[in-house]
This record gives structure tokens, sequence and C-alpha cells, in this order.
């Protein structure tokens, strides 16, 4: 997949399951509502050490909604059983 996608696990080469694409959906849903590329500029190094390692991740504007930025919050969780399931981000 795309790096800047990527779910950390998936990244380390640990075994992963849904809440990867979770990970990966808040990142899409966090570039559509800013018209911007999350860690577009970053190299392949950078991005391991700063979002993989560190776990950066793209700012979260304080005006948006309180459920829009928990949600994206919520599914960048950096264990993957903290994650929300697709079920209930739906609901």
């Amino acid at each position: 997949g795309t790096r800047r996608y990527m779910a950390p696990e998936v990244a380390q080469m640990i075994p992963y399951g849904l809440p990867a694409d979770v990970y990966s959906f808040g990142i899409l849903l966090w570039e559509m509502l800013t018209l911007k590329s999350a860690f577009h500029k970053y190299t392949r190094d950078r991005h391991f050490r700063e979002v993989i390692v560190e776990g950066k991740r793209p700012k979260i504007p304080r005006s948006w909604p309180y459920v829009v930025r928990n949600l994206l919050e919520r599914s960048w969780a950096p264990s993957p059983c903290n994650r929300p399931s697709f079920q209930a981000i739906c609901q």
C-alpha cells in the first residue's frame, strides 16, 4: 500500500487485520476534510521514524466538531485494538 496510508503495524510487518483499514480510512478522511496530503513531503526514512515509531499524526483543527476530531484520533490509535470498528464508525 501507499506509505502515508499505512497503519504502523503494517509498516512494521506485524500481523494485522481490519483495524489497519480503519487507520487508513482516518488518514484519507483527514485528507478529504483538509484538501491536503498527509506526510506528502516525507521521505521513507522520515515517515518511518516520525509516523511509525514516534506516532506523529496530522494536525486536527480545534475548530472541527468534537465528533470528527474524536473519530480521527481514535482511528489513528497506536494500538489496533483501540481503533473503532467500521460498524461503530457508521453508527
